[in-house]
């Protein structure tokens, strides 16, 4: 059995999964307030079996009120087998399924082929797929960090996370979220007209006027967020190098690049240091599977499951280190 959240809302999906009396396993890199309130859920489960597995990174990065509401989810879910785990292994809770018995919200990558997105619902009903979900969860089960051995060693006193968002016509959005700290940046792929577009950005290896290798890209770097971006990279200034882990646990360095307009000695884009092609072969080739013989197209974004890239400081004090998400 799988249910996924292709055609409805992700929490009405978790609620079909505890009706149906499914043992749920959370298996997320990337937890917001949002997917601590969707974990409200789990307190309709009766015998099921409920564990959550999150990211050892964005776990340290989340806010004092979020770390706590899993802190109660851990003891709540413990009565029952079940529990709260830090795994160094990173997801997304983007998807729900269910196979053998277990529900799993978790990695928009989990089977042999990277399968993600509208496809999923239809390609992963029957096995071989439904059989990979479920060997996933098993591992997933088996292993991680109990929440009872980090009690005392996280720090109580974390940022809590505020991203600007955005938009397709750059026009930033800031959440009203009172005394919070400025934690991420959530950036569109799409142009102004809502397509990726064909010679730049994740199509750059494609643009005319010199030779190109085709996995050559960039990500915009807007005006709009180069105040959040200095917090986020330490510094906004073009030509910055910094080092950068990838959600699926890359080692990537990172560059700003370019001149603002207006920008006063400000990058306009991300791309990567020494060779440029290292950020399109992890986006274009890896995560979105796009061969390189044809440009990326908004078909592409949609059956991967998202059109927007984020980075996030995990570092604390004076270590800059971002994590990257597509």
């Amino acid at each position: 059995m799988l249910i996924s959240n292709a055609d409805k809302p992700l929490h009405l999906a978790l609620g079909d999964a505890l009706d149906r009396g499914t043992d749920v396993l959370i298996a997320s890199a990337y937890v917001s307030p949002g997917g601590a309130e969707l974990l409200g859920l789990m307190g309709r489960s009766k015998d099921q079996r409920v564990e959550v597995s999150i990211g050892r990174a964005m776990f340290e990065g989340l806010s004092p009120k979020t770390k706590d509401y899993f802190y109660r989810l851990h003891r709540s879910a413990r009565t029952k087998g079940g529990g709260v785990r830090v795994d160094d292994a990173f997801g997304f809770h983007s998807k729900l399924y269910c196979a053998g018995g277990i529900g799993v919200i978790g990695s928009s990558n989990m089977t042999e082929h990277g399968l993600s997105g509208w496809v999923e619902a239809s390609m992963l009903l029957v096995p071989p797929h439904s059989d990979l979900i479920y060997e996933e969860a098993r591992r997933l089960y088996s292993g991680g960090v109990d929440f009872d051995a980090l009690i005392d060693t996280i720090p109580t006193a974390l940022p809590t996370r505020k991203t600007h968002v955005v938009k397709r016509d750059a026009v930033v959005s800031i959440p009203a979220e009172p005394g919070t700290e400025l934690q991420g940046i959530e950036i569109s792929l799409l142009d102004d007209k809502g397509q990726v577009p064909a010679r730049s950005g994740l199509n750059w290896g494609l643009g005319l006027g010199r030779k190109r290798d085709r996995y050559e890209c960039y990500i915009r770097f807007p005006n709009s967020i180069h105040e959040t971006g200095k917090y986020v990279f330490g510094s906004a200034d073009k030509e910055t190098v910094v080092e950068a882990r990838t959600h699926d646990g890359r080692r990537i360095m990172l560059l700003l690049q370019g001149t603002a307009y207006k920008g006063k000695g400000l990058a306009k884009q991300i791309s990567t240091w020494g060779d440029n092609s290292d950020l399109g072969e992890w986006m274009v080739r890896d995560c979105l599977k796009v061969p390189p013989s044809r440009a990326v197209d908004i078909s592409d974004l949609r059956k991967y499951g998202r059109s927007t890239v984020e980075f996030y400081r995990i570092g604390m004090r004076d270590d800059h280190i971002p994590i990257v998400y597509l």
